[in-house]
């Protein structure tokens, strides 16, 4: 039985014709024995048909053989070669593999060729250099915008920033040029220009304005222009540029702040250079300027506002000291405080800030008693209405007054509370304790007296006398009702007179009707004497009083009051037995007694030689004197002094010497020397006739003067302040019009004081108040001010206009009177006068140029015409100049003589004057008779010509000709008919410009059309408002496939404007139609003709030609390359953003770490140890159990931060992720609860992987607790494990991905998801959407960075309200065996040891801390706090040392170098390193190496145990 073989030639021919490579066989002659079909069809011929050719005929063509022939280095080496070739013939670049053959004995016979298309591959990877090299250079440009921007904005002043930052423009652009001007309005003045050769160009560069050459329009535009030759560039306008060699311009504006232009940057070049080319990295680098130009603006102004700030600070620490000094010396108490509140808001207490002296002396309490203390804390039994009084002026801001008593103080108040801030009160208060008590024994006093009054059997009364004049009887008695009042009478006074107290008070005559008829002549004589004499008036007689007699007796004693009334005190007794006459004379005589002793004036009594008898209690408070110590001596021993004593013997000797009553203000001494300001009464003291001595009474007025100064000083104040104003100021009467006061402003206004005349006398000059007076308005029906009246008035005798303010004041006497300000507005009248004048002139200008047409020639008669009308003139003519500049002609007339002749000699000539010599400026001829144009201009005297009225027309900046208007009579131009003529003037030269502009604007579109049909790349349509095409461009043809015939005539939006955006863009274009506004540039995605989409840089551009319909342009650019491009770049440029990101973190966890882990150590190690020598019950123990919870929690937090930069220190270990699951499961269905399900799935056959235990711990713990927080209810979560390989496809999908062979943990849950915008955060640290407290926003970051530290992947899926899944994605580790994690936690059997540890921390409070740990435990400790002290100490130890225990970071040296020096001494030394963060010293990106032990700062007293048993044991 015989079988066939499979692989016959002819299925091994078939099998290589099947595949792709090109391969063929060649012989020891290298001819062609065979070659598959790829190959043939390559070379475009029939295998059989290149059988017997030599390669080099096949392949390569020329028949020589080549060097690089790999048949020939197969050949020449005896050995399979292999590279890459590029072969034209084949079409591409090839991997060639060249066999050698062999016969059977071994010898060289041929060769097998195969070759690999690889030209796809090479054009990828030449793409992907190409985005590198793009990526690279982005780079350099970012480097070089990074120094430019240090560079510039090192300087802030704005000189230095402007050449910082020229200079750093052409270090980055290849420039020859560049120039800064800076904006003030719409002037572009010249500030820099680098190099310093360029001065010179700059300096002949006139001032830009805002709108001309490519530096104003670009300042206008607010956008970039460039232009690669300014030579045919028209926006160039500037010839100074163009001659200064200047080729190639790009002109960028400096944007500020709310899109402010602040100036312009120019980069200019000799030769023609593309700037636009790097248009983003310039109008990067202008962005830069405008910020350093913005800093540098700021810096000055906070320079000038730091010296006003110190100026203001020097004024007010002077004011400072002078209020201080006025706040320690005030006599009344002065104290600051601020209101105490409780959560809702109510004041319940007030802490004293400042007291002053007087406020110590008046509540007899030191200030460091006040200062610092709270009231309740100074007086616990406030009363509660202080606090709430003070509390409604610090919240309220509303000053209050009153007064109250302090119980805990016992002591009267009157306080001033004001509010300096909110929350704060200040206090002003005056100790009444004093006043209060004399005032309560007045009353005691007052009410005895009442009470002794209602008791007397005696009638009281009080005698008013009006007049004080002599008196006859019959006077006396016509008189009593008129000019006598009864004041007061008792009742008895009544009882006795048998009359009502009605009848007595109304009627003080009813006393004499009830007098005896026989004794009444007596009553009034003895009356009359008393009048006369003002002496005691007394009189026994007998009274009528319902038919019965009743004997009396009057007494009354007068007293002279400050008006010049006679105040007579007296008493009416029923003496009709005379021992109750007797009783009430005792009375009397006590409550006389009373009243002197306790009378609030300060009472002496002396004898006929000055000599004191008795004082009151009120004389013994005011001078210090007590009865003992004043009783005997001389009153002016006592009270007068040098330099007093001369007044007072004057008094003695007016009161006592002549019997006179003296009334005067005086100083008299205090006991204890100081002066004290009296008002002083002296009063003879007559006894029988007899002058015995006198009464010397005091009353205190210092406090009185002491307001009446601060008034007066106050008053002088107020009449500088009026007498500064710049306004007419006067104060009078309300109803009698007298003016009580003028400032010196109004006095001079009138050239005379007239206070005391009547105001409208004075002002008005009139008879008779004023039509216009506001009296009547000024006060209300209560007489309350009703606030300001303005008005306005001519005054008759100034001839000047005012604008009037009146209101209604109290003036010092407590009337109510007006008060005027007047301010002068003469000279703003005349102002609105001429503004009116000008506006009346502007609306017949408005009507001249609305009616203006399209023919320039007619416009210019219209013009004319107008001229002479609006100024009345006898005629008007526009003068032109020829265009040899020889002769003058009327080229536009008037009302002018028919007979006026072409001036061929116009010198001379006044509109030739106003032409040549006027430049820009009127002539202004009021009366040519003053001028000598009679005798050089045949004009004047030919049409008798009196004024002339002339301003020059230009056209481009050369004056052409002259508008004017002349007259037959002199006279005067208005400012308005000079202004109407310089616009009408205007106005002839923009016709005269637009005439030239219509002409060139038919030359210029006939090139313009010419030049866009010749762009092949810029597609151009032109288009009416209406939407129709008008011009359609070679472009636009190849763009959108219409030809030009199909266009014209088409509504553009239906051509190429896509359905949905048509409403858009038609609206855009007829906004850009009536505002003249451009559409802006923009990329859209438009349509051809085939239906298909076209990514273009649409731009648009408005053509306004005078009296035509304005003509509309698109210009599109093709981007569809562009988008591709940018696509790559900007997927490259967030990889980059985002690794730069990770990294920054990086660096801020590092620096944060290891200090902030140094204090949470020594926080959390001496709470540990207070811990262990406190009792459970012990008050301390919760308190340091929750600060030991809380520096734990920090800890924690700083961990979180350092896992998700990669910067924690973690042991790496050979790991079976499914072990290592499932020995977390029990503690993550504790963290998740009850009412979720968690559901395991692990993966079959897994690779083993290379990381830390415990960070998988941290990445399930932190995915579960986020997924139970995203679940409501009861809900599910699902943790899976599996072997994955990611190819490039899904790779390129997901940013970041690298391909390979991995093992996949994902969690998922079925909670609430999440939105596109948290999924782009969710990364970030500190990010959470969680509520306050209730997370950190580091869980999923230490997700991150846990797995990046292990060269892995996140990949995040998530759907709202479906579920969010986590796949994390670790390298798999090959053929080494896994650790099972229970290993892992095995805890040491002990913590405790007693071998000799050598401890080195740079940190005191961590050293001892540690070292008291240690100790605790039974080791002996060396300490040492440097490096270079552990060593020294290391050499003389008496004991070997078991172990060194260092910090990692520290000066001098590290921990891992100071472990080899010490191992020079102790080589078996073990070692245990301790950081916050180890910044790569013995870890590698956070790893340890193998075999290092390392416990991380923070840590516990049993966490060090337990290290140290591991490093001991292990």
């Amino acid at each position: 039985m015989s079988t066939s073989n499979p692989l016959t030639t002819e299925n091994w021919s078939r099998m290589l014709d099947a595949l792709p490579d090109l391969i063929c066989t060649l012989d020891a002659q290298r001819k062609v024995l065979w070659m598959n079909a790829a190959m043939a069809g390559r070379l475009g011929i029939t295998p059989a048909e290149g059988v017997g050719l030599f390669c080099r005929e096949v392949l390569c063509g020329p028949a020589s053989l080549q060097a690089f022939c790999p048949h020939f280095l197969t050949h020449q080496g005896c050995q399979e070669y292999t590279g890459e070739i590029r072969e034209e013939r084949l079409g591409g670049d090839f991997l060639v593999t060249c066999t050698p053959m062999a016969d059977k004995d071994g010898q060289p016979n041929g060769s097998v060729l195969i070759a690999r298309d690889i030209t796809e591959q090479k054009a990828a990877e030449a793409k992907s250099r190409r985005t590198a090299e793009t990526l690279e250079k982005r780079i350099e440009e970012l480097a070089a915008l990074n120094a430019f921007c240090q560079s510039v904005n090192a300087n802030l002043s704005q000189e230095q920033t402007a050449s910082a930052a020229l200079e750093g423009v052409l270090q980055n652009v290849e420039a020859d040029l560049a120039f800064l001007f800076l904006r003030e309005g719409d002037r572009l003045v010249p500030i820099k220009v680098v190099p310093e050769a360029g001065r010179e160009l700059l300096g002949a560069i006139p001032e830009h304005r805002v709108g001309e050459c490519l530096c104003g329009l670009a300042v206008r535009g607010r956008t970039p222009l460039f232009s690669l030759d300014i030579l045919r560039d028209r926006r160039c306008t500037w010839e100074e540029c163009k001659k200064a060699g200047i080729r190639s311009l790009a002109t960028l504006p400096l944007l500020g702040a709310d899109d402010e232009v602040l100036g312009v940057i120019g980069v200019a070049s000799a030769t023609e250079r593309d700037f636009e080319h790097q248009a983003s990295f310039l109008v990067t680098l202008a962005a830069q300027v405008s910020i350093a130009l913005v800093n540098a603006r700021l810096h000055e102004a906070l320079k000038r506002e730091l010296v006003e700030r110190r100026q203001t600070e020097q004024a007010l620490r002077k004011s400072e000291e002078h209020f201080r000094s006025l706040f320690l010396a005030m006599q009344e108490g002065f104290a600051l405080h601020e209101i105490i509140c409780d959560t809702a808001g109510t004041p319940i207490d007030y802490r004293y800030l400042d007291v002053n002296p007087a406020f110590e002396r008046a509540t007899g309490i030191p200030r460091e008693r006040w200062v610092g203390h709270t009231v309740r804390e100074v007086l616990p039994n406030i009363e509660e209405h202080w606090i709430e009084s003070f509390g409604a002026v610090a919240l309220s801001g509303q000053p209050a007054t009153f007064a109250s008593y302090v119980r805990d103080l016992d002591r009267h108040y009157q306080v001033a509370a004001y509010s300096p801030k909110p929350g704060q009160f200040a206090v002003i208060a005056l100790n009444l304790t004093e006043r209060r008590r004399i005032e309560q024994a007045l009353e005691q006093e007052r009410n005895l007296y009442k009470d002794l009054v209602a008791s007397q059997p005696s009638g009281v009364y009080r005698l008013r006398v009006k007049e004080q004049r002599p008196w006859g009887e019959s006077e006396w008695v016509g008189r009593v009702e008129s000019n006598f009042s009864l004041e007061m009478v008792s009742d008895r006074f009544c009882e006795i007179l048998g009359v009502t107290r009605e009848q007595c008070e109304s009627n003080a005559s009813v006393v004499v009707d009830t007098i005896h008829p026989d004794d009444r002549s007596d009553f009034v004589a003895r009356n009359v004497e008393a009048l006369e004499s003002l002496e005691t008036f007394k009189w026994e007689g007998r009274l009528r009083v319902r038919d019965e007699i009743t004997w009396v007796y009057f007494a009354s004693v007068p007293r002279n009051l400050p008006n010049g009334d006679v105040l007579w005190t007296g008493i009416l007794l029923d003496i009709s037995e005379t021992r109750q006459a007797e009783q009430q004379l005792q009375r009397q005589t006590v409550l006389f007694e009373n009243l002197f002793k306790n009378s609030p004036e300060a009472i002496a009594v002396l004898d006929h030689e000055d000599r004191v008898l008795e004082i009151n209690h009120s004389f013994e408070s005011l001078f210090g004197y007590g009865q003992g110590d004043a009783r005997g001596h001389e009153i002016n021993d006592l009270l007068a002094p040098e330099p007093y004593r001369g007044d007072a013997e004057n008094v003695s000797k007016q009161v006592i010497g002549n019997g006179q009553v003296v009334v005067k203000e005086a100083i008299r001494c205090h006991r204890d020397g100081r002066p004290v300001d009296v008002s002083l009464i002296g009063y003879p003291l007559v006894v029988a006739g007899q002058k015995i001595g006198a009464y010397a009474i005091y009353r205190d007025i210092g406090e009185q003067k002491r307001a009446l100064q601060q008034l007066n000083r106050a008053h002088q104040t107020l009449l500088t302040v009026l007498d500064g104003i710049d306004a007419t100021v006067y104060v009078s009467d309300m109803e009698s019009y007298e003016i009580l006061f003028m400032n010196k402003y109004i006095i001079d206004a009138f050239g005379a004081d007239s206070t005391g005349q009547l105001c409208y006398q004075a002002f008005r000059g009139l008879n008779h108040p004023c039509e216009h007076c506001t009296n009547d308005r000024l006060l209300d029906a209560k007489g309350q001010a009703t606030g300001v009246c303005t008005w306005e008035s001519l005054n008759p005798l100034t001839k000047r206009w005012y604008i009037n303010y009146d209101r209604a004041i109290r003036w010092i006497d407590g009337r109510m009177v007006k008060l005027q300000i007047a301010t002068d507005i003469t000279e703003r009248k005349r102002s609105e006068e001429e503004r009116e004048s000008l506006r009346r002139t502007a609306e017949e200008l408005a009507g001249v140029f609305l009616g203006l047409g399209p023919e320039p020639r007619q416009n210019m008669d219209r013009i004319v015409r107008a001229a002479c009308k609006l100024t009345g003139s006898a005629a008007a003519l526009y003068n032109r100049l020829d265009d040899s500049g020889l002769s003058l002609e009327v080229w536009s007339g008037y009302q002018l003589p028919p007979d006026m002749p072409r001036a061929e000699a116009p010198r001379g000539h006044i509109c030739y004057e106003a032409t040549i010599l006027g430049r820009d400026r009127t002539i202004v001829l009021g009366n040519l008779e003053d001028t000598d144009f009679g005798r050089t201009d045949p004009a004047v005297d030919r049409y008798g010509l009196k004024a002339y009225l002339g301003h020059p027309v230009h056209l481009r900046g050369a004056a052409i000709g002259a508008l004017a208007i002349v007259d037959d009579k002199p006279r005067t131009f208005t400012p308005g008919e000079i202004g109407a003529i310089q616009m009408l003037a205007k106005a002839l030269s923009l016709e005269e410009e637009r005439h030239l502009v219509e002409q060139e604007l038919k030359q210029s579109e006939e090139r313009f059309r010419g030049m866009l049909q010749s762009v092949a790349t810029v597609a151009v349509q032109g288009y009416s408002l209406d939407g129709t095409v008008r011009y359609w461009n070679r472009a636009s043809e190849s763009f959108y496939g219409y030809t030009a015939e199909e266009a014209l005539g088409q509504n553009l939006l239906d051509l190429i404007i896509p359905p949905a955006m048509r409403g858009e863009v038609r609206a855009a274009i007829q906004h850009m139609a009536e505002t003249g506004e451009i559409i802006p540039a923009a990329e859209l995605n438009l349509m051809r003709k085939d239906g298909s989409n076209i990514a273009v840089y649409s731009s648009h551009a408005l053509v306004k030609v005078p009296f035509k319909d304005p003509e509309l342009f698109c210009i599109d650019i093709d981007l569809s390359e562009r988008q591709r491009a940018e696509a790559e770049k900007h997927r490259l440029q967030e990889q980059l953003t985002q690794a730069q990101k990770m990294e920054s973190v990086g660096r801020l966890a590092g620096g944060v770490a290891h200090d902030f882990n140094n204090m949470l150590g020594v926080i959390i190690g001496h709470a540990e140890l207070t811990l262990g020598n406190l009792a459970p019950d012990d008050p301390l123990h919760a308190a340091l159990l929750e600060i030991e919870k809380a520096a734990q929690r920090s800890a924690d937090l700083t961990r979180q931060l350092l896992a998700f930069a990669r910067k924690q220190t973690v042991v790496p270990k050979i790991l079976d992720l499914n072990a290592t699951v499932e020995h977390s499961l029990k503690m993550l269905r504790r963290l998740i609860g009850e009412d979720i399900d968690l559901v395991w799935r692990p993966g079959n056959d897994l690779a083993p992987i290379y990381i830390d235990s415990t960070q998988i711990d941290q990445i399930l713990a932190n995915l579960c607790v986020n997924a139970r927080d995203a679940i409501v209810g009861n809900g599910r979560i699902t943790i899976e494990t599996a072997g994955v390989t990611l190819d490039r496809d899904y790779c390129e999908r997901h940013a970041g991905l690298t391909p390979g062979n991995y093992v996949m943990l994902a969690v998922s849950d079925n909670g609430c998801g999440m939105e596109a915008e948290v999924l782009s955060h969710v990364f970030e640290p500190f990010f959470t959407t969680k509520g306050v407290g209730e997370g950190t926003g580091l869980g999923l970051a230490t997700v991150y960075g846990a797995v990046t530290q292990n060269n892995g992947f996140v990949v995040v899926y998530s759907e709202p309200q479906y579920g969010t899944t986590f796949k994390i994605y670790l390298p798999q580790l090959q053929a080494r065996q896994a650790v099972d994690p229970r290993e892992l936690r095995q805890a040491p059997t002990s913590v405790g040891g007693n071998e000799t540890i050598l401890l080195v921390e740079d940190e005191p409070a961590i050293l001892q801390m540690i070292t008291q740990m240690l100790g605790k435990m039974g080791y002996t400790v060396i300490a040492a706090g440097m490096p270079g002290a552990a060593i020294r100490m290391a050499q003389q130890s008496e004991v070997p040392i078991d172990l060194l225990m260092t910090d990692v970071i520290m000066p001098e040296m590290n921990g891992r170098d100071l472990a080899r020096t010490l191992m020079s001494i102790y080589p078996s030394i073990r070692r245990l390193f301790m950081s916050g963060y180890t910044a790569n010293v013995i870890a590698h990106h956070g790893v340890l190496e193998e075999g290092t032990h390392f416990i991380q700062k923070p840590f516990s007293m049993k966490d060090l145990g337990a290290k140290l048993r591991e490093v001991f044991e292990g």
